[in-house]
């Protein structure tokens, strides 16, 4: 997260887009009650974004991703902006850890309508577990899992 602030010589909006969806994911867990430690590296040599402990419980590796609404992407719908988003992460970095990681997939840049798309239709991440989630600056949290995800999350419940 901190590595993507302040490390570019222009303005990078991809790479601070990405940062904020790790704040955001990194808040959401804060408030479930989680400590988390960012760019956690793994056996690969690859380092995933976070790592969410609470007492009493294992830590749970998370990896972040953040689909671009349609209007900025070649994906024609929200549900194909969601899918080709988390297909890079789930056949690359993820495919290459072996498992154990919770795919958390940011949906906040997405307007009212397209969102309401995502929740409705709930599309498919091919990868478990994974957090699909929309935050508001009011803080409200929508959204929905696939899989047992091994976290504790209120938001969802």
């Amino acid at each position: 997260m901190a590595g993507k602030l302040g490390t570019s010589e222009t303005l990078d909006v991809p790479r601070a887009s990405a940062a904020m969806s790790e704040f955001h994911a990194a808040w959401l867990l804060g408030e479930a009650g989680y400590e988390v430690t960012p760019e956690i590296e793994v056996t690969t040599g690859h380092s995933l974004d976070f790592r969410a402990d609470r007492e009493g419980e294992q830590g749970v590796l998370v990896e972040v991703t953040r689909p671009v609404p349609t209007s900025d992407r070649a994906a024609g719908t929200p549900i194909a902006a969601v899918r080709e988003t988390a297909a890079t992460k789930t056949d690359g970095q993820l495919s290459e850890h072996g498992g154990g990681a919770v795919l958390v997939v940011d949906c906040s840049s997405f307007p009212d309508d397209e969102w309401r798309r995502i929740r409705g239709e709930r599309p498919e991440v091919r990868h478990r577990p994974a957090v699909v989630f929309r935050l508001r600056p009011s803080g409200r949290v929508e959204g929905y899992t696939k899989g047992s995800v091994p976290l504790s999350l209120p938001q969802f419940d």
